[in-house]
């Protein structure tokens, strides 16, 4: 459900469509894309009415219905600069049919937007149209119910495989309040319509003044203008300023020159604001933009004083936030896998609580498992806190969110009622006598008889020992589930079963860790030691715990003496020893350091024979310790063989690349004890050699 169809295919035939609804005389419960046969009799499937003359809507792709409302947020985005002369015309277009259409001046409580959910196809006077399997393609249905009318556009339906009909519905009521729900259906979203700014005559103004000509300039004082009203990051602020162009492409250069030179961005900073800017719901964007209205119609507007009523129009809407670097988001984006987007889980590093669904409520689920959107925050959570504790400096705020983040994710992990799924050795298996061996494999378990029903209407039958919950379903493909709740493992502090039960689970998902992998690591004294070396540590603010200089100035001193090295020297071979990604870029950052200071500690390196120079793909340095060479999949840069134990890694016997149980290379220990832990396996005698290649 969008708001902002900026294609011109189909506006044509839009005003048509509209009238059609709104003006009666149409016949109920017959498909507005007719099928291929036209010889049924009106109300029945498939077809069209037998009078060829009983007027019906034009076949459409545009999802019209999105638009009631929220036609201000097309208007703001043909004035802007964030569209190119093509977009602004269709988007002309599309106002100039809807100010023709008795959809721009709705009747204030008589309609409504619905997205709704049937189980299966629902009773409503008529029969649908299906295929011979009883399947239904997505069609779009005109109905009438309680003297209401209804415009219902339907999902595709799968009668084998799920009973679900999800529908968005257009109801509009015979008189002012007097909404009626249709029979069956569960609303699942519900918002009354109202006009807003967009009336016929302020969309014929509109058009005359703005079509044909210049878009309305894109200033940098506007931006910041807005930035400073809404807590964004003037990148941010720039792109919603323009309209919120491209939030639907994946395209990095997706804005027209023009406006990206006018903003001062360049296509990176404008891509990782766009991506920061996904989250917003189709609702919340023309809200957002419409808040500028009917300012931003006038063309000699003040542009800044636009940019003053989106940033407060984000303030009400969404409120304030504390701005999120754009650098920190892009970082985060580029170099890390997460689940829950980097912009806002940086707000809630920055502001905890501010987020609200990023922490789900704990609720029974029609399956047994109810904490898939809690494994998302818990995978985000195992990854950032060691990324952000080496790649952020000391004193960063968003860094000194990490220890409450850490703190929040440990509480959740004490809900009874938190149940996730492990693993079984039988999933999509489709060995047809297995029935003895899922015998055998339930008998393994004891405790209270487990009896409900799952997804579909399913019948789940098992044992429930209080940590693990093992059901046999009549599902052939998925005959076993094992489910287990962290609380009752954390109080008993494990389980026999559970670590093989995980193995299985560990093997069938792609991308890790699992919810009990993800468990230990949070409950763990590693994580624990990161969140207590961010609240006390020797390394100045503004200084990273990746400089050893900083972290460990002690260890660099024995280094040095053993090696017979300078203290930068020492300092460079222990990055080398211990870092993920040593890159030129990055240990010239984390020390501070430029070009020449970093050549003469590499150098000093290279003529003690401890590191070789040469030239490697996707390294991002010349200088590598001898031994071994693993090639990783992006955004991971290849690293040493010997490396791997540090981070928890094994080289495949069978050649294949090593697996990374976080989905990317992370220290699993703050950096001052990798340190140590690394200087120890050389001082042990363990120190990388060019034996080890190959």
């Amino acid at each position: 459900e969008e708001d902002d169809d900026d294609d011109d295919e189909g506006s044509g035939d839009l005003s048509e469509q509209i009238k059609q609804l709104c003006g009666g005389g149409f016949a109920v419960g017959v498909p507005l894309e007719p099928a291929a046969d036209e010889g049924s009799p009106t109300g029945q499937a498939p077809g069209k009415p037998a009078k060829d003359e009983t007027p019906r809507a034009p076949k459409s792709q545009a999802c019209w219905e999105a638009l009631l409302g929220r036609i201000g947020a097309l208007a703001y985005r043909a004035t802007s600069a964030g569209f190119n002369e093509a977009e602004r015309g269709a988007l002309c277009k599309v106002l100039e049919a809807w100010a023709e259409s008795p959809w721009c001046e709705l009747e204030p409580g008589r309609y409504r937007r619905l997205k709704v959910t049937w189980h299966g196809l629902p009773e409503l006077g008529f029969a649908w149209p299906t295929n011979s399997a009883g399947d239904s393609d997505p069609q779009q249905i005109l109905v009438e119910h309680e003297g209401s009318r209804y415009f219902v556009r339907t999902s595709a339906f799968d009668a084998d495989h799920d009973p679900r009909v999800e529908a968005w519905v257009v109801e509009r009521a015979a008189s002012p309040g007097q909404f009626h729900d249709l029979p069956g259906w569960d609303v699942d979203e519900v918002e009354d319509l109202s006009t807003g700014w967009g009336s016929r005559a302020e969309l014929r103004e509109l058009l005359a003044s703005w079509r044909g000509q210049e878009a309305r300039a894109a200033l940098p004082e506007a931006a910041e203008a807005l930035a400073e009203g809404a807590g964004l990051s003037t990148a941010q602020a720039g792109l919603v300023l323009l309209g919120l162009p491209g939030h639907r492409s994946y395209e990095k250069n997706f804005l027209p020159k023009e406006a990206r030179t006018a903003l001062k961005l360049k296509v990176n900073e404008a891509a990782t604001a766009k991506d920061a800017l996904r989250e917003l719901t189709p609702q919340q964007r023309s809200a957002l933009l419409c808040s500028a209205l009917p300012l931003a119609a006038q063309r000699n507007a003040d542009p800044v004083e636009v940019g003053r009523r989106l940033g407060a129009g984000w303030a009400s809407l969404l409120g304030e936030r504390v701005a999120v670097p754009d650098e920190v988001i892009g970082l985060i984006d580029k170099e890390l896998r997460i689940n829950r987007g980097a912009q806002r889980l940086c707000q809630e590093l920055l502001s905890p609580g501010s987020v609200e669904d990023l922490w789900p409520s704990v609720e029974e689920s029609e399956d047994v498992a109810n904490g898939d959107g809690h494994l998302r925050v818990m995978q985000d959570v195992v990854r950032l806190v060691p990324f952000l504790f080496e790649r952020l400096p000391v004193g960063d705020p968003v860094r000194a969110g990490l220890p409450t983040l850490l703190a929040r994710a440990r509480e959740l992990l004490s809900d009874p009622g938190l149940v996730f799924r492990t693993g079984d050795p039988f999933y999509n298996e489709y060995e047809e006598q297995k029935t003895e061996k899922i015998d055998a494999f339930l008998g393994q378990f004891s405790g209270q008889p487990f009896e409900r029903k799952g997804k579909r209407d399913q019948a789940l039958t098992g044992v429930d020992d209080g940590v693990l919950i093992a059901v046999r379903t009549t599902s052939t493909w998925d005959p076993v589930r094992v489910f287990w709740r962290p609380a009752a493992w954390r109080e008993r502090q494990d389980h026999p079963q559970l670590p093989q039960l995980d193995a299985y689970m560990a093997e069938r998902i792609w991308r890790g860790p699992t919810a009990y992998e993800a468990a230990q690591l949070i409950l763990g004294e590693d994580l624990a030691a990161f969140a207590a070396r961010i609240e006390d540590t020797p390394v100045p603010a503004g200084g990273y715990e990746a400089n050893p200089l900083h972290s460990v100035p002690e260890l660099v001193a024995e280094v040095a003496r053993a090696r017979s090295l300078s203290e930068d020297g020492a300092a460079l071979y222990l990055q080398l020893l211990t870092l993920a990604a040593p890159t030129t870029r990055w240990v010239r950052e984390a020390n501070d350091w430029g070009a020449a200071r970093y050549k003469a500690a590499a150098a000093e390196l290279v003529g003690a024979e401890l590191v070789l120079e040469a030239k490697r793909a996707r390294a991002g340095r010349d200088h590598f310790l001898p031994g071994g060479w693993e090639e990783l999949d992006s955004p991971d840069k290849p690293l040493e063989a010997w490396n791997l134990p540090l981070f928890g890694l094994k080289r495949d016997p069978e050649g294949g690349k090593p697996k990374r149980p976080l989905q990317t290379v992370l220290a699993r220990q703050p950096l001052h004890q990798l340190f140590a832990r690394a200087w120890e396996r050389v001082a042990g005698g363990d120190e990388p050699r060019f034996t080890q290649m190959g």
